[in-house]
């Protein structure tokens, strides 16, 4: 359960990292903070609960900006359980990019070249590709290709920090075959998520849900807290 942990930590990052300035639906400044309540279950291809595991509180800030491979970058940090990672991010004029991560264990960022978080303009239908990490494997997890696309500018989210409106809101879907972790046959795969950000405080909420033949999985974060330090 602890790989489902690190896991969730990257899923968390790519979360967050998917937010931008126009409006600032992602605050960049040094010293922000986010706590979120976040949930990992899992149930069998009968629906039965296989596992179930939550963290009272997973935290993220944004650190000092640094240079990365020559590029000027805004390092976002997130602790989830005994697990630490950092995302690096810039914006230009075509989005926001997630230009390396560090993950769990690692002690140096490995380049993530391509990734579009997300792309400017923001309107609803937009949409660009994408990819997520299967979460619920057994021995390990793999990257469905997709495409995330903005459905809404406007909708009103509710969690424990408070009721928050006006909010931007992505869906990501992904369908395909994909490699179980040490094993040569291919399973069916489908994963669907939802974030939503609100102008000013960035992510409020998350929600991943992987599907196969032998079970689906649920992540959840939800925000708690908001601070600027």
């Amino acid at each position: 359960m602890m790989r489902g942990a690190a896991l969730g930590a990257l899923a968390l990052l790519a979360a967050l990292s998917s937010a931008c300035s126009q409006p600032s639906y992602f605050p960049m400044q040094q010293g922000l903070t986010w706590e979120y309540g976040v949930s990992f279950q899992r149930t069998d291809s009968d629906g039965n609960n296989l596992a179930a595991l939550m963290y009272r509180t997973s935290t993220l800030r944004i650190l000092p900006e640094r240079q990365l491979q020559g590029r000027q970058v805004t390092p976002i940090s997130m602790a989830l359980g005994a697990r630490y990672s950092v995302a690096y991010q810039v914006e230009d004029a075509s989005g926001v990019h997630t230009v390396a991560v560090q993950s769990p264990g690692e002690d140096t960022p490995h380049p993530t070249p391509g990734r579009i978080v997300v792309r400017y303009p923001l309107v609803v239908g937009g949409a660009w590709d994408d990819f997520a990490e299967s979460m619920f494997l057994e021995g390990g997890t793999a990257e469905l290709p997709g495409e995330t696309r903005i459905t809404a500018l406007d909708m009103t989210t509710t969690v424990p920090a408070g009721t928050y409106r006006h909010c931007l809101e992505l869906q990501f879907s992904g369908r395909g075959e994909v490699q179980r972790p040490l094993r040569s046959d291919l399973t069916p795969m489908r994963i669907d998520a939802t974030f939503w950000y609100a102008p000013g405080v960035g992510l409020v909420k998350y929600v991943q849900r992987d599907r196969s033949p032998d079970g689906s999985g649920l992540f959840t974060a939800e925000l708690t807290a908001f601070r600027r330090e």
